[in-house]
């Protein structure tokens, strides 16, 4: 190697050296005090180069230490900085040959404001406050949903059965509530398949609900409703908003909404028509029949209906969901009405319109293989359905004085209905055509006086009047004959008709108190009267005339008489969290059954007996209970019952043959045990 490489291969070597050497600065860091400061930053900088050389914190003791890579022509920059000090700054040039600085700090405090801070919390998609559970809606959906029932079948415990019917946590909801107004009454189908998923802010389920203010607090109430509120945007003087779709084959599906927020009123206008299937809840304004009526005494039902003796013809069972082999056409109109004139005085008016065809079809081909011979068996079985409503409901709820309120409700329900059954048997036609009419008339009262603090008296009444003309056509002859036992008899079709007309009339007293809270007591003295008028007549048809058949074997002329006098006491009582409750009624029935065609009494009879209750329930934590009920219950026959076989159904004998009436008596014990892992409370 030549001497030019040798040099400059010892300059590389050297200047290498030189770029691994490091120098050391060290100190201790104290405020004006002298007191260490830990945990201050010590920085150095390079000041040529205007970059960071190396960094530290102090030590408890205040102590710190860096080690810096330098060259020669070096300089530093150290700074020592700490939150409510002032910054302090020291520089220096690096001397040769000299590798440890000592350099110490002093700093002084220093006042400044710190900037605005907020803190934002997460709402809980969930809130628990006594008897009231909240869910906010947003963190349940994903926009897929188109009505409010949709909504309600992600909220957690919430049960949204295919009848429509809604439960939380396995307990019925009675009623929606729309911002704490009772809007729709107890159908609440209308609201669930009817009201626009993006209206809701939340819903809440109220549990121990009270519809009567001067209830509140002191009346051992086992209801529970849902509450919705609203979006605000959505409060105001007039909305509206359209769904709508189409697809193949001519199916269509439309839904609006209309609804108005303006003042102390409240008007939604709900509406909607589709051939798809979907059930718009057309059954009628108060068409669920509140299902456990917790606090009306035994024998007091205020939803009393004349009874239905002709059946839907179904000449087949479905081996499908009726979901699958219906098609419908259905149409919809609710207008719900409710205003305050005052603050405690509430007007509500409901009116109701539905007409719907539902036709459901099934097309069977069964083989059978019997040694070398094979046969089939083809069947067309299809029912048509036309069932149209006209509902009307007014409720008037009149505060008389600051302890007492009276309540009216007056309510007309029209229905009109056809059924056609066809079954097509091995080209063989069966067909069966029922038409039925239905005029409902009910009348409601309520009076509630408040005592006291722990006292109230209601008195509560209702007239009902109901009136179901029915109509059954047998077609053809050749199907049916059998059933009169006439097969030289000459005509071309066979009728039976079937007239229902109910009167009912019932009043109670109930006397409610409650002292300290956890004790309630509800006693109630009542009685009640019901009248079944029923006539079931056979009529053959030629050439479109219908004649009675006169055959005394085929006339059924029946009164029907039921008087009820009863007492009911119930106590309830919570002891932390422990809540035991019972309830013992003692009724008097009195029965008399009339046969009009004979004039003679077929039956009369008293019967006294008595109706006991215990259920008992402990919550020991917020996710963990568990409850037991016994009960004993007695169940008497109905007007069905009473006139046996002689309604026609499924090819049975129409011959009279009216059944001595019956009672029976049940023992029922029931146990659930809960666990709520979902229970949040705040």
């Amino acid at each position: 190697m030549n001497r030019a490489g040798i040099l400059t291969l010892v300059i590389v070597i050297a200047s290498m050296f030189r770029l691994g050497a490091q120098v050391t600065v060290q100190g201790v860091v104290t405020d004006s005090a002298k007191i260490p400061i830990p945990f201050a930053t010590i920085t150095a900088v390079f000041l040529d180069k205007k970059i960071i050389a190396a960094f530290a914190f102090t030590a408890e003791n205040g102590h710190y230490k860096l080690n810096i890579p330098v060259s020669k022509s070096d300089s530093l920059l150290i700074s020592a900085s700490s939150i409510g000090f002032r910054k302090v700054e020291k520089s220096f040039v690096l001397e040769k040959e000299k590798s440890i600085y000592l350099l110490d700090f002093q700093l002084s405090t220093e006042k400044f404001n710190l900037p605005t801070l907020t803190i934002k919390a997460d709402i809980p998609d969930k809130v628990v406050r006594k008897d009231t559970t909240t869910f906010k809606i947003k963190y349940y959906v994903d926009s897929t949903e188109r009505v409010l029932e949709d909504v309600l079948k992600k909220l957690p415990g919430m049960n949204v059965k295919d009848d429509g019917s809604i439960e939380y946590k396995g307990k019925p909801i009675e009623r929606i509530l729309v911002e704490g107004d009772d809007v729709f009454n107890t159908n609440n189908k209308i609201p669930s398949k009817n009201l626009h998923a993006d209206l809701i802010e939340e819903v809440q389920v109220i549990d121990r609900y009270s519809s009567n203010p001067l209830l509140k607090n002191i009346e051992n109430s086992e209801r529970q409703i849902l509450n919705l509120t609203f979006k605000k945007d959505r409060k105001t003087a007039f909305f509206g908003s359209v769904n709508a779709g189409g697809g193949f084959t001519n199916r269509y599906e439309a839904n609006t909404n209309l609804i108005s927020f303006l003042g102390k009123t409240k008007i939604f206008a709900l509406g909607g028509v589709n051939n798809v299937g979907n059930d718009l809840g057309n059954g009628g304004i108060n068409q669920d029949k509140l299902i456990n009526r917790y606090n009306n005494p035994d024998y007091y039902d205020p939803s009393v209906e004349a009874a239905i003796l002709l059946p839907t013809p179904r000449l087949f069972a479905p081996n499908l969901s009726e979901r699958r082999i219906n098609v419908n056409q259905a149409n919809l109109l609710s207008i719900n009405f409710l205003t305050r004139p005052s603050e405690k005085w509430t007007i509500k008016a409901i009116g109701l319109f539905s007409k719907d065809r539902i036709l459901q079809r099934q097309d069977n081909l069964t083989q059978y293989l019997l040694g070398n011979t094979q046969f089939s068996v083809k069947e067309i079985a299809q029912t048509t359905l036309k069932p149209s409503i006209a509902n009307f409901h007014l409720e008037n709820k009149i505060p008389l004085s600051k302890n007492a309120n009276l309540t009216l409700v007056n309510e007309y329900k029209n229905e009109l209905s056809s059924a056609i059954g066809t079954n097509i048997l091995n080209e063989k036609n069966i067909s069966q055509i029922l038409n039925n009419h239905s005029i409902h008339w009910r009348n409601l009262l309520n009076l509630t006086l408040r005592v006291s603090d722990s006292t109230a008296v209601v008195v509560e009444g209702a007239y009902i009047r109901n009136y179901r003309p029915q109509e059954l056509a047998l077609i053809p002859k050749e199907n049916y004959i059998s059933l009169i036992n006439q097969p030289n008899l000459n005509f071309t079709g066979l009728n039976q008709d079937a007239n229902v007309a109910t009167e009912y009339g019932g009043v109670v007293v109930r006397l409610v108190k409650a002292w300290r809270q956890s004790h309630k007591i509800n006693l109630s003295f009542g009685g009640s009267i019901r009248y079944d008028s029923t006539t079931t007549a056979i009529f053959t048809e030629n050439d479109n005339v219908k004649q009675l058949f006169n055959d005394s074997n085929y006339l059924n002329r029946v009164k029907f008489r039921t008087q009820d006098l009863f007492t009911t006491a119930s106590y309830n009582i919570d002891i932390n969290d422990l809540t035991i409750g019972g309830k013992l009624s003692l009724i008097q029935r009195h029965d008399l059954l009339t046969d009009v065609i004979t004039d003679t009494n077929n039956f009369s009879k008293n019967w006294l007996y008595a109706t006991p209750r215990l259920n008992v329930k402990w919550k020991w934590n917020a996710y963990n209970s568990i409850s037991g009920t016994y009960a004993y219950n007695a169940r008497f026959y109905d007007l069905d019952d009473v006139l046996g076989q002689y309604i026609f159904r499924d090819f049975r004998n129409l011959k009279r043959n009216i059944v001595t009436p019956y009672r029976i008596n049940s023992h029922t014990f029931s146990s659930l045990y809960r666990f709520d892992y979902s229970a949040k409370k705040t």
